[in-house]
């Protein structure tokens, strides 16, 4: 029994004797295997980082050149954009230069039309042109041209091609009016009393000539006034009567009272009191010192007063503001009329009875609001010499004292 025990003991040895040396051997296959698996993956990362770095620096390269063919399509466009910008600046100068020369050619029709109008305008003595106002619009025209400035030349040219047209058609208007009363006038039988009435607007050179030409006939002259009561009563008369009178109240109608004074003659100015519908632009108290021009100058009312004390001038109503009384309706008439006496009465301290009919534009309802203010007589521009007391408010004037009788 012991011999066999002695022999488990030596195995049991033995066994443990054993197994240390195979874990140990399996350990050194461990420790080989993992510093394989790590050089192979050290190997791997380099590659992986190799092929990292390699792709990084392609894509560098790759956004090197995109960034420098957008700078070369860049200037390519740049270059393109001003090419084509000069071409347009050759072509705008091109169209600029035929725009100005045609620009040009219009304004020189505009000038030419418009002294034509202005002349058709002076020689009827019609006033309502204000000659200034259109060369005040033909100068920014070529205001316009000088500069180039195409687009404001084209509205400038609008504006005066329109002002003309007005006018035109106001001038046209008028004297197409006085051609059909004179004609009428003419083709009626003249009865009545022979008392010319002349009209007169602005003086002409040979003023004192007409003036002598009165005295060497052997007229008299009266006021509106003294020719009314004579009308009435035909005994008041002298033997050939003639009333001289003058519309707007212009400043150069001084001269003519001057030679008035010369000769001893009486006569009747017909006075624009001026006001709003005008923009103050006419008559005794048109505001010289406004931005906008307004033409012809008045007599102020210093001047008007010095003409009624004289003794030899009676001062009459031409309206407020110089409008064709036949366009307005009644009630316009009526202030037209109404405040221009008004206005008259106030500044001489006395009344004012003769009235004249701007542009000898009348109808019945003009008339009527003429005797509703306290008129006693209105002349207008139909032509004749010849008058009872049924034409007090429809006096005919004639424009020439060389062919009176």
């Amino acid at each position: 029994m012991p011999k066999k025990s002695a022999q488990i003991k030596v195995t049991v040895r033995q066994s443990k004797t054993a197994v240390p040396h195979a874990v140990k051997k399996t350990k050194v296959v461990r420790k080989k295997t993992a510093v394989r698996k790590k050089t192979q993956k050290n190997i791997s990362s380099k590659t992986t980082t190799e092929h990292v770095i390699t792709h990084t620096s392609s894509k560098k390269q790759v956004v090197s050149a995109i960034f420098i063919s957008l700078i070369l399509i860049g200037c390519l466009a740049i270059s393109i954009r001003d090419t084509q910008k000069l071409s347009a600046n050759s072509t705008n100068q091109v169209k600029t230069s035929t725009d100005i020369g045609a620009l040009d050619e219009e304004y020189s029709e505009l000038r030419k039309r418009a002294t034509e109008i202005i002349t058709k305008a002076k020689s009827a003595e019609i006033t309502v042109v204000d000659e200034q106002a259109i060369y005040t619009l033909l100068d920014s025209i070529k205001i316009d041209l000088a500069t180039e400035s195409t687009v404001q030349a084209h509205k400038s040219i609008d504006r005066a091609s329109s002002k003309l047209d007005e006018y035109d058609g106001e001038v046209s208007n008028i004297i197409a009016t006085r051609n059909t009363a004179e004609k009428k006038s003419s083709n009626a039988p003249q009865t009545g009393i022979y008392t010319p009435i002349l009209m007169f607007h602005s003086i002409s050179a040979n003023f004192e000539k007409q003036l002598q030409s009165l005295v060497a006939k052997g007229y008299t002259t009266l006021t509106m006034q003294e020719l009314y009561d004579g009308i009435k009563e035909p005994s008041k008369l002298p033997k050939k009567p003639v009333a001289i009178t003058f519309d707007d109240g212009y400043v150069d109608q001084l001269t003519a009272f001057n030679l008035l004074k010369k000769y001893n003659m009486k006569a009747t100015f017909y006075i624009i009191t001026s006001g709003e519908a005008s923009n103050w632009c006419v008559g005794m108290n048109r505001r010289r010192n406004q931005a906008k021009p307004c033409g012809n100058d008045f007599m102020t009312e210093s001047d008007i007063k010095m003409l009624d004390r004289s003794g030899i001038i009676e001062i009459g109503a031409h309206t407020v503001d110089h409008i064709g009384l036949a366009s307005l309706d009644a009630k316009k008439q009526a202030f037209e009329i109404g405040e221009s006496k008004k206005v008259l009465e106030k500044l001489l301290g006395h009344q004012v009875t003769s009235f004249a009919y701007p542009y000898g534009s009348f109808n019945q309802s003009a008339i009527t609001q003429v005797i509703n203010a306290g008129f006693l007589n209105a002349t207008t521009t139909v032509a004749g010499t010849n008058h009872t007391s049924n034409d007090f408010f429809t006096l005919s004037r004639v424009r020439d004292p060389f062919k009176l009788n």
